[in-house]
């Protein structure tokens, strides 16, 4: 369901209310047929994609240190929040992945978190706030799980492998809402032009298509490999 509202049903409404709007304003010009076939045109896409979140990670520190501080800190703040319920409530990781069923659990995971991911740079715009909350809240519940867990061994073992491909998505897309934001607030003031504001927005499409690369791949780890390989040792 994620999955398919974020690549199905969003971009379909979108559409729509451009139409809509368009037709309405007489301003939406046709586009041309393409000119690859859809595989060529999924290759390059994804290409495209990957370089962009490349470029962004490079050209954007100050964005990704805020981001990575909100997350940790509120990480850390959840775990403290929950110090005093500490063996009066428990999480287990064990109980967690019983009837798991990996085809399903790794699509389930990868919309889950790419539908996290769009909805966290794309909220940036609201001047920040909305993308740094999420950030936050996530870094809370993930802090507050950890501290409650009954086998904490297990739950980083699970956690390891997807998490080295996921928790930095995470961060990036914090770090591409931080950006959205001032960009929107200097468009709001007078300084970038609308023209440029649509370019940054065009440019954080392509960086959420590179982030769904990495959260499919966490995505497959996440349920295919991380809730098994640990299992023999811990």
């Amino acid at each position: 369901v994620a999955l398919l509202s974020a690549v199905v049903v969003a971009p379909a409404l979108d559409v729509l209310k451009t139409a809509l709007s368009g037709d309405y304003r007489h301003a939406v010009v046709p586009v041309s047929p393409p000119e690859t076939g859809p595989i060529d045109q999924f290759r390059g896409g994804v290409r495209r994609g990957w370089v962009e979140l490349l470029a962004f990670v490079r050209r954007s520190p100050g964005a990704h240190v805020v981001s990575i501080a909100v997350g940790v800190g509120f990480g850390a703040l959840g775990w403290l929040a929950v110090d005093p319920l500490v063996g009066a409530v428990t999480t287990s990781i064990e109980s967690r992945l019983v009837g798991h069923v990996p085809p399903a659990a790794a699509v389930n995971f990868f919309g889950n978190n790419w539908g996290v991911a769009i909805a966290t740079a794309t909220a940036g715009v609201a001047l920040v706030i909305p993308a740094l909350s999420s950030i936050a809240f996530n870094g809370v519940a993930l802090g507050a799980t950890a501290a409650l867990e009954s086998n904490p061994l297990a739950l980083a073992a699970f956690v390891l492998p997807h998490g080295v491909f996921e928790i930095p998505a995470l961060f990036v897309s914090g770090a591409l809402g931080i950006r959205l934001g001032v960009v929107s607030w200097r468009t709001y003031r007078g300084r970038l032009s609308g023209e440029a504001f649509a370019n940054a927005l065009e440019n954080a499409f392509w960086v959420l298509v590179g982030l769904g690369i990495l959260l499919a791949v966490a995505g497959f780890i996440e349920g295919f490999i991380s809730p098994y390989y640990w299992r023999p040792f811990v």
